[in-house]
Formats: structure tokens, sequence, C-alpha cells
């Protein structure tokens, strides 16, 4: 491996590498179906009246994902955003506009939201693959070279999972724990992309990299549109969030409950 300090020389090399990993495989001539995503946090602080500790939600109604930050703040995602995006080469401070976009969505959920006031935003890139799940695995016809990369999102909070099967799929030649064969690296060449018997409806392709909330149905939908359109129109959010500040780092997701298109009740 060839690096600004010279040539490194190993048997075995894990490229986890995340949203430089296509680049950097595409030398070895194989193309692993990876692409870079950018997204933007905004890290609001708590309303007077809000409870502190809330649990974490990923909202496929209102496309964000949003958890409490320590114990006075609280930290609201997107679902979508730009592909692909250069990870050496993407905005450092987040859009106030974008910003106002997303808390207007989490705002149907969590409604003590339309008067928290935004204390910073964060941007950040993901590095996903088309069915949203990581490649494990060896580097097809390139000996000792290791794929774990495309995490989509979620690579954090499965990093100790990950590790322990990547350990044993070198030292033992098979991953002991779980078997990780659905997620090697060549299954997309194969036609074989992991689906789930539950599939998350906000990971379709028709929706993911443009920025547009997928469609969950007509009502749904509907709904959506009615309500941002009344925020917009008497400027609550607007008028109610004061940017104090807004610095860059890498963003992250994460999330203990789901709400899908037939469960639409506030928090």
């Amino acid at each position: 491996m060839k690096t600004d300090h010279g040539e490194i020389h190993a048997p075995i090399v894990i490229a986890a590498t995340g949203p430089w990993t296509r680049p950097l495989v595409q030398s070895t001539g194989f193309d692993p179906p990876i692409e870079t995503e950018f997204h933007q946090v905004a890290i609001l602080k708590n309303a007077p009246t809000m409870r502190l500790c809330g649990a974490a939600c990923i909202d496929s109604v209102t496309a964000t994902y949003f958890r409490s930050d320590a114990s006075d703040k609280f930290l609201v995602g997107d679902f979508y955003g730009k592909r692909p995006i250069g990870p050496d080469n993407f905005p450092q401070r987040p859009s106030e506009s974008d910003l106002e976009e997303i808390i207007d969505r989490a705002a149907r959920r969590v409604l003590k939201l339309e008067s928290a006031e935004v204390m910073r935003g964060v941007t950040g890139v993901y590095h996903v693959t088309p069915d949203s799940r990581p490649l494990l695995g060896p580097v097809p016809q390139v000996e000792g070279l290791y794929l774990c990369a495309g995490f989509s999102g979620i690579g954090f909070k499965l990093s100790p999972a990950i590790g322990l099967v990547m350990s044993e799929l070198i030292l033992d030649g098979k991953a002991q724990t779980v078997d990780i064969t659905p997620f090697r690296s060549t299954r997309f060449q194969e036609g074989r992309p992991i689906k789930a018997d539950f599939e998350y409806k906000d990971t379709s392709s028709a929706s993911r990299g443009t920025g547009v909330p997928p469609v969950q149905d007509e009502q749904s939908s509907a709904a959506l549109l009615a309500d941002a359109s009344r925020l917009r129109k008497n400027k609550r959010l607007v008028s109610g969030h004061r940017f104090t500040d807004a610095v860059s780092s890498s963003a992250s997701r994460g999330g203990a409950c789901r709400v899908s298109a037939g469960n639409q009740t506030p928090l």
C-alpha cells in the first residue's frame, strides 16, 4: 500500500475508508457500488416545557430522525441528501434554510420543536450502497484485501459487532458469531442485494439521493404538504428559531423506534 509516508507491506489490508472507499478500491479493478451523500443535522436547545432525555426515533412519515442530545438539547436530521458529494470538498456549514425545512417536518411529530432554539448545525458525508447495507468481506481477485464500508449512516452503532465479525473472518476464515455472507462485496454483481422481510420505506432508490421525502401514501403525503404550507404561512418556525451558531462535524444517525405511515400520532 502506497502512502504519503512511503510504502507499507502487509499480507492483509482492511479498507475501512468510509466515503473514500470507492475510488481507492477501484484502482484494484473492482468497483464497489458505494455513493457519497451529503447530510445536515440541526442541534436545538430544548424548549422550556420539553421533557428531558426522550426516545430516539426514525420517522418515515416526515422523513426525519431525532433524539435527545445530552440533557438539554435535541438533534434532528434528514433521511436524504445530495449525491454525489466530494468527501474532501463539501459544505462545512449547514444551510439555514435547509435546517428550517428539516425542523418544519420534525415539528409535525414533536410539536414543541416549534419554539426550540437552533444552537448550531453539523454537516457530514454518508457512504451509501444500493440496499443501504455495508459491504463486508474480501475483494475479488485481490488476495488479502477486505472491504468494510458502505454503512449508509448506521456504521457507528454497528461498529462493535462489525469489528467482531471482521476479526473472526480474517483470523478464522469465517465469521462465527453471525453469518455475514449476505453482506459480501460481490452481491450486487450477482444480483443478490439484501432485502428484509419488512423493508424500511425510506431507502427507496426513487427518493434516496434526491433530497425528496418518499411518498408513503396519498393521505400522509397530502398531510405533510399541508402542514408544511401552514408552517410557512404563519412563519411559526422562521420567527421562533434563532440561529446562534453554525459549525460542522461528522453527521451521525441512530434510532430506537420507528414511525410508519400507519402511526402518525405526535409525540
